[in-house]
């Protein structure tokens, strides 16, 4: 519930739309300047802050999700919100565990030989097999599109229970602003160290993802148990 209370809070709510713009330029800032640009680069390795830190996001909202899913089942609220909900928890669960190879550098066990053979980076996940290897800027370019798309629809009734909160929209442009041209510099180039430099982000934004995911559950959480106020048209 502090949580909750928290969240309401307007200089709170100030600073969720500032965030953004304001992590994005200090890591730009720490990774462009030669004295601070081995911490940034070391920040976005293999279970650094930067990834733990998405990871931790994705992991909260599932639980949360979870939790929101479960008391959901007593309320009266529509079928297709209670449908989404589970959705949103199974796929913040998923990309939570590919975020850490499913625990394996955790507890330290080793890629079945079958995966190995097709995974890129011989770890136990998803993303890295195959075809889908680097790929995954579509992936964040899809996240901030539908983000931003999810809340120009939250002004329709029917859509506003489960549509991200307008206090949501400077991350999701945010996000697209990082991704897209993380995506163009896979197939076009600006030059060689403005492609190295927006490469360096990709970490950097599917921490952004887990944060917002976050942040969205909390947001929407209370609602949605009380969504059966809610009439959709």
């Amino acid at each position: 519930m502090f949580i909750y209370t928290l969240l309401q809070q307007k200089w709170m709510r100030w600073w969720i739309v500032v965030c953004p713009m304001v992590m994005v330029f200090t890591y730009a800032i720490l990774l462009y300047l030669p004295a601070t640009e081995h911490y940034a680069l070391r920040l976005r390795g293999e279970n650094r802050p930067i990834e733990m830190l998405g990871f931790l996001g994705l992991f909260t909202a599932a639980c949360c999700g979870a939790v929101a899913t479960w008391k959901a089942r007593r309320t009266s609220a529509p079928r297709y919100v209670k449908i989404f909900f589970r959705l949103f928890t199974l796929w913040a669960f998923i990309t939570a565990m590919e975020e850490i190879a499913w625990g394996q550098w955790f507890i330290s066990f080793e890629t079945p030989e079958s995966i190995a053979a097709i995974n890129e980076q011989n770890e136990m996940t998803l993303h890295n097999l195959g075809p889908f290897q680097g790929r995954s800027e579509f992936l964040r370019v899809a996240f901030g599109l539908g983000g931003c798309i999810g809340v120009a629809l939250g002004r329709r009734p029917f859509f506003r229970p489960i549509a991200p909160p307008m206090l949501l929209l400077p991350w999701f442009i945010t996000i697209l602003c990082c991704a897209i041209p993380d995506l163009y510099v896979d197939f076009y180039t600006f030059g060689e160290y403005p492609d190295w430099f927006i490469n360096k982000f990709a970490e950097f934004v599917e921490m952004m993802i887990g944060l917002v995911a976050v942040l969205y559950i909390f947001l929407k959480t209370d609602p949605v148990l009380r969504v059966s106020e809610v009439a959709p048209s």
